[in-house]
Formats: structure tokens, C-alpha cells, sequence
């Protein structure tokens, strides 16, 4: 468990992790004030729609997983301003970039 609400990064590369979940009912959660979460170098598939959870992200690296969709509600995240998805090589759903308004970089 995570109680040290000043990390503001969390690197959870090269885990082999095959899934991401936040449960939406965390108070932990919830009050996180993480701003970049690196998730690359897994094999996960998807990601889940409470990854809008994470309000105060502002990088967030899926590099070099199996993505095939990105949830639709990455493009709620507003603070969001960097977003690496490269060499997910089944992707092919990503939400329409006009909504990505504060996105300086979607690589």
C-alpha cells in the first residue's frame, strides 16, 4: 500500500505486469497526487477507464506493452500533458486527439 501521498512518480516498468487495475472506491486512491506513472515495458493489454483516477497525472508512459485500445477516458485526464503509447504495435484505437486539448506530446 502506498501512504506517502508526496511521491509524485511511480515507475512499475519492466514487471511483466499483464494487467493495471485501480479500484475506483480507494480513498488512497483517490487522494494520490501521483503526476507520472510509468507503466512500459509489460505485456499488458488494456488499460483500465478509472486510470481517470489519477487526476494530477501529467506523464504517462504504456510504451512497449500490448495495447490494442486506450479507454476514452484518458482524454478527460486534463492535466495530462505528456503520453508515450510507442511501439505498442496492436494499437489501434486511440481516442480522437482533439480531445487531448493540454497534450503537448503523444508519442
Amino acid at each position: 500500500m502506498i501512504n506517502d501521498q508526496e511521491k509524485t512518480e511511480l515507475d512499475m516498468s519492466h514487471n511483466h505486469l499483464l494487467d493495471f487495475k485501480l479500484d475506483e472506491n480507494d480513498a488512497v486512491i483517490r487522494n494520490l497526487r501521483l503526476m507520472q506513472l510509468n507503466l512500459s515495458h509489460n505485456r499488458l493489454t488494456f488499460l483500465p477507464p478509472s486510470i481517470s483516477l489519477l487526476e494530477s497525472l501529467t506523464e504517462l508512459n504504456v510504451s512497449h506493452n500490448d495495447l490494442c485500445i486506450l479507454p476514452k477516458e484518458l482524454s478527460k485526464m486534463n492535466g495530462l500533458k505528456k503520453l508515450d503509447v510507442s511501439f505498442n504495435l496492436n494499437l489501434f484505437y486511440l481516442p480522437k486527439v482533439r480531445k487531448f486539448e493540454n497534450i503537448s506530446r503523444i508519442i
